[in-house]
């Protein structure tokens, strides 16, 4: 990876937004910002995701610069799942499960969709965020301020249907993986174990096929894509399954796998300041875990290309390693200026957190 340090660097006094830079930001961004809260498309600006099989290479070579400054998917049997016959029993909305395994699963019903809230963090005696991101390659300050993100703003592994959004009916784990990305999560784990998955899932009905997509085969039908999402949200049965198949290492280690290769890696290989001509990335100027944690937040609140028009003027104006607090201060006033008060208190939250001071 060829990088090049800035031509000149920033040493003017803090420059905020004047008041009609303020209107403009408004105009252009407030009625797209919630729209695209959770878009699973690419930016343009910040970099198509980066496949499993070529989010290491990413990381290993900018090691490597930083210094000088499948096994194929198993296949089972095909065979319909008769729900009189699926090994758990149901009491209200307590799934509990009768297989080896065991466990049980409590759901809610809010608004007429089933969920359920979770109970796994990822910061716990599961399976751990930080050795997932090391055995990657991640630099230490950007595993810090993604498994701070995970703890603190993520939920639960074995989180399920929680969100609402109506193109986004199912979604499961920590970062509330959907659609074909949920189904790239689950094709992970069954390629990283397929028995457990076998167990958790494939026994219950519930399956990945080519494309990916997500499948689900009963005694009454066979169903992929979104029908198959929407079978398992309707089903109490089948998202207590998939909620319970969070609490599982494998399972843990390909949401964690995802997030980084689709969410981590393009935001951290994304060009800095589009508009300049230089070759600068977001990962060569965030060096801080702080800062780290306070661009994966705003990915993770508001999607890839929101967080990215948002970032971008800020970013045409600051670096934090000419002055940190500047590009804080900066994001801060244009959140509020957008009416994100929520949003600018987290980032304040994040910054002065003492889990991010430098060691």
């Amino acid at each position: 990876m060829d990088r090049q340090a800035p031509s000149q660097r920033i040493s003017s006094p803090l420059e905020l937004p004047s008041d009609e830079d303020v209107m403009q930001l408004v105009d252009r961004w407030m009625q797209s910002f919630d729209g695209d809260a959770g878009d699973s498309l690419a930016d343009p600006e910040m970099g198509s995701p980066s496949a499993l099989d070529t989010m290491r290479a990413d990381w290993s070579r900018f090691a490597r610069a930083d210094t000088e400054h499948s096994t194929p998917e198993p296949t089972l049997a095909q065979r319909t799942i008769r729900d009189e016959q699926l090994p758990l029993k149901a009491n209200g909305l307590l799934i509990t499960f009768l297989d080896s395994d065991g466990g049980s699963i409590s759901l809610s019903q809010i608004g007429g969709r089933l969920r359920h809230l979770g109970s796994v963090a990822p910061r716990g005696s599961c399976a751990s965020v930080e050795t997932a991101c090391r055995e990657i390659g991640l630099p230490e300050h950007v595993t810090r301020g993604f498994e701070f993100i995970a703890s603190w703003f993520g939920l639960p592994f074995d989180a399920a249907n929680v969100r609402s959004a109506h193109d986004q009916l199912l979604s499961w784990g920590f970062w509330g993986l959907s659609g074909r990305e949920l189904a790239e999560c689950l094709q992970q784990w069954k390629r990283l174990s397929p028995d457990t998955f076998a167990n958790y899932l494939t026994s219950f009905g519930i399956d990945v096929v080519e494309g990916p997509a997500l499948s689900v085969r009963s005694d009454k039908q066979s169903v992929q894509g979104r029908a198959a999402e929407w079978s398992i949200a309707t089903e109490p049965r089948l998202l207590a399954a998939l909620a319970r198949s969070g609490r599982v290492s494998a399972a843990q280690k390909a949401q964690v796998d995802v997030v980084l290769a689709h969410w981590v890696t393009p935001a951290m290989f994304r060009p800095w300041n589009s508009a300049s001509n230089g070759d600068l990335l977001t990962v060569d100027v965030l060096k801080s875990a702080r800062h780290v944690a306070v661009l994966l937040y705003l990915v993770r609140r508001h999607g890839r290309r929101a967080a990215a028009r948002l970032l971008r003027r800020v970013h045409e104006r600051y670096r934090p390693h000419d002055d940190g607090d500047a590009w804080l201060t900066a994001l801060v006033r244009s959140l509020t200026s957008l009416n994100r008060d929520h949003d600018a208190c987290d980032v304040l939250r994040i910054a002065s957190s003492p889990e991010l001071h430098e060691q």
